[in-house]
């Protein structure tokens, strides 16, 4: 558990840190393992212990602006080992917890979720469930068929991006706001609509898709990537996968 949770950082003062800790295992091992079962005891952390060091990564070459860098947050090596603690009393049960449609859970993250603390997955993993159970009950009539009398699909969920699948309507456009509305209060989270975009099929008129995009208040696009496969309304092409091959 621990030698796993002290994986040597490359750089910076957790890697002396982290060496440190190693070192004189010997020593402080009974005051850490005091500590750590104080967390789980009295259900309270040292504050010192949620510092992180942010970094700053370039999701692009030459990235220019605050937006193509993606924060990373270094945890201290304390805090890693609760969160790994928690992480392995979480697995075995997350798969009863998360339902095929997604059920609901309820994470007081009060620090926020850091991108880099080992955590962070699984707490966004749950608080998503209530986006899902949300789409369940009150967007039934949402979504889309495969196939003849198959289960409706009103969405997919990748980490912290989601697609919306529904009929070019006003009425489904609001409702999907509303359902958007109302799990942004309930998280924090907020719709980067810098980002997002939206598709219409070749049958839908042209007035529907501008009064549409411009209620929801994003773009129109003809295609746009997810997970990297383009997504567009005709047979793809082999040079469609190059990115990904």
């Amino acid at each position: 558990m621990l030698c796993s949770a002290w994986e040597q950082p490359r750089s910076g003062d957790g890697q002396y840190y982290c060496l440190f800790l190693k070192f004189y295992w010997d020593i402080i091992k009974s005051d850490v393992t005091r500590g750590i079962l104080h967390f789980f005891c009295s259900n309270s952390i040292c504050e010192s212990w949620k510092d992180t060091l942010v970094v700053l990564l370039p999701k692009t070459t030459n990235a220019d602006t605050p937006s193509k860098f993606c924060p990373i947050s270094l945890c201290q090596s304390f805090y890693k080992v609760v969160a790994k603690i928690l992480i392995n009393r979480i697995k075995p049960v997350l798969g009863n917890i998360i339902s095929e449609e997604q059920g609901s859970s309820w994470i007081q993250a009060l620090s926020g979720l850091r991108q880099g603390c080992p955590l962070s997955p699984y707490l966004f993993i749950l608080c998503s469930e209530l986006l899902s159970m949300a789409f369940k009950q009150r967007g039934a009539q949402l979504g889309i068929r495969i196939v003849p009398h198959a289960e409706r699909i009103s969405h997919l969920l990748y980490v912290d991006d989601i697609l919306v699948f529904a009929e070019a309507s006003r009425h489904n456009a609001d409702r999907i706001l509303n359902i958007l509305d109302h799990y942004c209060g309930w998280t924090g989270q907020c719709i980067n609509r810098e980002k997002s975009a939206i598709l219409f099929n070749k049958r839908c008129p042209k007035w529907k898709q501008r009064a549409i995009a411009r209620a929801v208040g994003v773009r129109r696009v003809d295609q746009f990537d997810y997970l990297g496969i383009p997504l567009v309304l005709r047979k793809l092409k082999v040079a469609d996968f190059a990115k990904i091959v």
